[in-house]
């Protein structure tokens, strides 16, 4: 029988073109001096834009601080309204003397150790011109803030022991209060604090714990140790205690209604981010439902 052929070798494979080869991105030549100066001023005017929008940002908290403290700041005078509408007539000027203790001696207090007892940070007396080691506008709109909750928190003492309580005694009780806030301040709203050491870390948004209820047990304990206005509870003496100046009372409800948006709005602390907006609208917004 005939033998069958072998198999014919199979064809060689075909190459394939080469891969264009990337081009090359020559740098320019260091030579060039023109080229040069227009690179260096480019990246000087991009430094320039980056420091500019890092000092926007800080302006617009800054002024959202401020402004939101103002507008606490101003609860002072809601308090003083409805605090001196409710007491009989002849102690309403010793009550507004009162609230404007609160917060003329929380300023004394926060400069001469409160600031520094909550923050840590260097003495206002220390500061020099923008404000010592680098401490700019911010830092005093903090400083700022810091007093506008510390008068409110300390003026809550003042409505629980109106018209038992002498200027001078709630002078020493109003500056007691006000450090005790600064050592709240402290140990839940400072990172080394230790309430922020927690797992989970202690969260206080608007001051519910470092504001009121720290205004409300003074206020508490105040009020346990004066005792009742005397006759407060004598039915033949009923009358006398009836608020004199109910206008007074519904008026600084509506002062308090509109400053208490800028105190809960404003404990973002800042607004730089659209998280931060986020956060004001939605305390805004709970403000409104609560």
């Amino acid at each position: 029988l005939p033998s069958s052929p072998e198999p014919s070798p199979p064809p060689p494979p075909v190459p394939l073109p080469p891969e264009p080869s990337p081009p090359s991105v020559q740098s320019p030549p260091p030579s060039d001096p023109a080229l040069l100066a227009r690179l260096t001023s480019l990246e000087a005017l991009l430094a320039s834009e980056a420091e500019a929008a890092d000092g926007r940002s800080a302006a617009l908290s800054s002024s959202w601080k401020i402004s939101s403290a103002i507008l606490v700041v101003f609860m002072q005078f809601g308090f003083a309204m409805v605090e001196a509408g409710t007491v009989r007539e002849h102690n309403a000027i010793a009550t507004y003397a009162k609230n404007m203790l609160d917060y003329v001696l929380g300023v004394l207090v926060a400069v001469c150790w409160g600031y520094v007892l909550a923050t840590g940070r260097l003495s206002p007396l220390a500061w020099e011109g923008g404000g010592g080691d680098g401490l700019l506008y911010a830092h005093s709109a903090d400083l700022f803030y810091f007093t506008a909750l510390q008068a409110t928190a300390a003026t809550i003492v003042s409505g629980a022991m109106a018209e038992r309580t002498r200027l001078m005694a709630y002078a020493v009780i109003s500056c007691f209060v006000d450090t005790q806030y600064a050592l709240a301040v402290r140990f839940a709203w400072q990172e080394d604090g230790w309430l922020q050491q927690l797992d989970p870390p202690f969260h206080d948004f608007a001051g519910s714990g470092v504001v009121h209820l720290l205004g409300g047990a003074a206020a508490l304990a105040g009020a346990a140790v004066v005792g009742a206005r005397s006759g407060r509870w004598d039915q033949s003496q009923a009358s006398d205690f009836v608020p004199h100046n109910i206008p007074f009372v519904l008026g600084g409800v509506l002062v308090l209604w509109v400053a208490w948006y800028a105190f809960n709005a404003g404990s973002t602390a800042g607004m730089e981010t659209a998280a931060d907006a986020d956060d004001a609208a939605h305390a805004a917004a709970a403000t409104s439902l609560s």
